[in-house]
């Protein structure tokens, strides 16, 4: 029977390196009373993702980079009880850096679901001068692949006369082709396929892609161009009735994400001042994985990385043991509010543990490990001072 160390036992080691702050209040977030040369904010996205990463270049100029925009709530949603807005992390974001006279040097949208792009959308429909904020955006449409491909465009008045039926899957291609419109027209888009391999610099930070690689985006654009009508999202359960002792007894049977949308996200390594970090969006684990053995990492000889950001909000099927060897990392950061799809799937962390029993987790969602340890808690076996806020601080 597989057993770990007690000092490890449950699993939420929390004392990070890095030098986090408790989450306090939006407001806190936006203004930290301490001046660091980078801040990475994992912001409250709901079910969804949205990153801000600031710094200063080699001008000591501010830098400011957004990576998708979360659910239409990250930026704001009408309370119809108390009939107001209620303004999300993202819209606070966006207005600190308006108010500092600052522009976002890059906003990258990994891919279209609505838990990615929501927010983003919101954001531009309810701000008329949002392209005078924004320098660049990588994005990877479906046009700008089939001409990358030198196919025929996709067939726009299909997707078009499908808006409601895709817009009801929640799936997002809808909203794809609204972004596309509304970063072309305001002349914030550079038309630049981002794929595996690529190495593209903004300020002192590099990025090295590693998803998607060009097999990812033909089978997008296959999918797309075949008009397949089977748009469904896995409406799984989560798995939280186990225990993580549970699982790392059982056997971790483990079967890929299957969904091309996710297969098409933008993943990659950020490198600034000689350190590393990891950005997956939902991306795939072989993808990634290939991506790096090509690079020369090797479970013998890991990339070492500050965090590792757990691809699609913990799910199961996309992280996989493979990928984990290949990365040396102590600090998975996970991205949701735990209210969709299962996330995280528990024997996602279980997998995470078993490889480095040193693991930290980090939710930008504070008291949602109250819901996936709750068998360990009411066991009395769990430390509840393991509550962590998902900013990250470099000097």
């Amino acid at each position: 029977m597989h057993r770990i160390p007690q000092v490890v036992r449950y699993y939420l080691n929390v004392f990070n390196k890095i030098d986090t702050l408790q989450r306090r209040n939006s407001q806190d977030q936006l203004n930290p009373k301490r001046s660091f040369a980078m801040k990475i904010q994992f912001l409250q996205a709901n079910n969804g993702d949205c990153i801000w990463i600031s710094f200063t270049d080699e001008y000591n100029q501010p830098v400011n980079i957004l990576i998708d925009g979360g659910t239409k709530a990250t930026y704001l949603e009408l309370d119809r009880g108390r009939n107001e807005v209620i303004k999300g992390e993202l819209y606070h974001v966006v207005e600190s850096i308006r108010t500092k006279n600052q522009k976002i040097d890059l906003l990258i949208l990994t891919h279209i679901d609505n838990d990615h792009i929501g927010g983003i959308l919101r954001w531009f429909e309810e701000d008329p001068q949002f392209a005078d904020l924004i320098d660049n955006v990588w994005f990877n449409s479906a046009k700008l692949i089939s001409e990358y491909f030198k196919t025929e465009n996709i067939n726009q008045d299909f997707l078009s006369s499908k808006r409601a039926f895709i817009k009801s899957q929640k799936i997002g291609v809808a909203e794809g082709i609204k972004f596309e419109e509304l970063i072309d027209r305001n002349d914030i888009w550079q038309r630049q396929i981002i794929q595996t391999g690529d190495q593209l610099e903004v300020g002192r930070a590099r990025f090295t892609i590693l998803s998607p690689n060009l097999y990812n985006l033909k089978r997008l654009l296959d999918k797309w161009e075949r008009h397949e009508k089977k748009m469904t999202i896995s409406r799984s359960r989560n798995d939280y009735e186990f225990t993580i002792e549970e699982f790392l007894n059982s056997e971790d049977k483990f079967s890929e994400d299957a969904s091309r949308h996710n297969g098409s996200s933008i993943a990659f390594i950020m490198t600034w001042k000689g350190k590393n970090w990891l950005f997956t969006a939902d991306s795939l684990p072989s993808t990634i994985a290939l991506s790096l053995e090509k690079m020369g990492y090797t479970e013998q000889n890991p990339i070492e990385v500050e965090f590792f950001m757990v691809s699609h909000h913990g799910s199961k099927s996309n992280t996989s043991t493979k990928l984990l060897t290949l990365v040396k990392c102590d600090n998975y950061v996970l991205s949701t509010n735990g209210e969709r799809h299962g996330h995280p799937h528990k024997q996602c962390l279980a997998r995470i543990v078993k490889h480095n029993p040193n693991a930290r987790f980090y939710f930008n969602y504070a008291d949602l490990y109250k819901k996936i340890f709750r068998k360990e808690i009411a066991s009395g076996d769990f430390n509840t001072d393991m509550i962590l806020s998902t900013e990250f601080f470099e000097s």
